[in-house]
């Protein structure tokens, strides 16, 4: 019933249906931009911290050195976030290999696909997230799902990343495979006195070694950023203006009907339940509507200007944006109720 007076509308308001239509899709676009945006700057802003607190170790003896890594791991475990090591492999190419298992959250930055899983990880699986192109659209990667030989065995491809090897498991690795350089990534930023007592312990660990300590972390200014959000936030609040607008025109050109339900019987509770229900079938006929919009045109337009950008809403995020989106378009509506409220036999008459 709802949905076939909401259908009569249309068809005999299709103008003003399809402007409505419009400022809906807008307000979602610029929502899902936003928010991908700053969850970019998020991720950006993270890997440069994360880039702060790591401490690169060049080893002159390229061998395996399970033992003092595993020595050296257990002494710093409350200290280190995660280490990683670079071999280079029996057929001489290089592979960065995470020791200890985390989400890839702190330290890899993945432009898509997904990380190890931690059964997959501590199994070893021949698993390896792959060097992004930059000459290759993210969202069009192809990939994800092929195999590719490292060391001689075959690798099935997971996601890509912006490192400069490809990332597989440690537990993968050859055990004639040499490793000549360790990343350590510590939990936080260490003192000077901290740093000179690391330092000691990896001479003392791995032996004849270059160290080269992390740079200061300075905070970024997100000029861009405000300036970007700044506009999509104009663009909302004018749509948002818009919207109640069109809410409180269209309840004017619909008096009649909602008079003739209120005569028969319909109470205000249940008036306002249909008008809901409409705003709620509407809005997710909108949102589907820009997320392909988001998806097809905007992402693509964003990673042509900045490659590592990334799909990375997920569908919790995805529903979270429609429900603050489903919020904003009930709160536009309320300015509507107190009229449908005072909808009775004299409006009929009126009309």
């Amino acid at each position: 019933m709802i949905l076939r007076n909401l259908l009569l509308y249309i068809r005999n308001n299709t103008k003003i249906f399809i402007v409505f239509l419009l400022v809906q899709i807008t307000i979602v676009v610029a929502f899902l931009s936003v928010f991908n945006y700053a969850t970019s700057l998020v991720r950006e802003d993270k890997k440069a911290q994360t880039e702060c607190r790591t401490y690169t170790v060049t080893l002159s003896d390229n061998s395996r050195m399970d033992k003092k890594l595993s020595a050296f791991y257990k002494n710093y475990e409350t200290k280190i976030r995660n280490l990683f090591v670079i071999a280079k492999t029996d057929d001489s190419s290089e592979v960065l290999c995470e020791y200890q298992y985390t989400t890839g959250d702190d330290g890899i930055m993945i432009v898509n696909g997904k990380y190890f899983s931690k059964k997959d990880f501590e199994s070893g699986a021949k698993q390896v997230l792959a060097v992004f192109n930059l000459d290759n659209n993210a969202a069009k990667n192809d990939i994800i799902g092929t195999q590719t030989k490292i060391n001689g065995e075959e690798y099935t491809v997971i996601g890509t990343s912006v490192e400069s090897y490809p990332v597989i498991p440690y537990a993968s690795l050859k055990n004639n495979d040499k490793i000549f350089q360790i990343r350590l990534v510590m939990k936080y930023d260490l003192s000077n006195t901290e740093t000179s007592h690391l330092i000691d312990d990896l001479y003392k660990s791995f032996g004849d070694i270059g160290i080269e300590k992390p740079p200061a972390y300075s905070a970024k200014t997100y000029s861009s950023a405000v300036s970007y959000i700044s506009v999509f936030g104009i663009i909302v609040v004018i749509a948002l203006l818009n919207i109640a607008y069109l809410y409180a025109y269209i309840m004017n050109r619909r008096l009649r009907e909602i008079a003739i339900l209120r005569i028969c019987g319909c109470s205000f509770a249940e008036t306002v339940r249909r008008c809901i229900a409409e705003v709620v079938i509407i809005s997710i006929f909108s949102y589907l509507i820009a997320l392909l919009l988001h998806l097809t045109v905007m992402m693509p337009l964003v990673i042509a200007v900045t490659p590592t950008q990334q799909y990375d809403i997920t569908t919790t995020q995805f529903i979270l944006i429609y429900l603050i989106y489903l919020t904003v378009e009930i709160f536009s509506f309320t300015p509507v109720l107190k009229k449908l409220s005072r909808i009775s036999y004299t409006t009929l008459t009126k009309e």
